[in-house]
């Protein structure tokens, strides 16, 4: 796992607990962070993330959250 990798998934777990996070990386624009946090959410890979299938994935997601 990688450093952002890393990064996000605790930034995930604690907004998960209903805090607040703030991400700031360096190394990656926002657009890819987001893609990131997407597909770790769905399961899915980042590059399988372009898929119609994922994202009616994702739109399941939101609509049990």
């Amino acid at each position: 796992m990688g450093k952002s990798s890393l990064g996000m998934t605790i930034a995930a777990n604690i907004a998960d607990q209903g805090k607040n996070v703030v991400i700031v990386s360096y190394e990656m624009p926002p657009v890819q962070l987001v893609r990131r946090l997407l597909a770790a959410n769905a399961g899915l890979s980042v590059k399988a993330l372009s898929s119609k299938e994922a994202f009616l994935k994702i739109a399941d997601l939101e609509t049990h959250t």
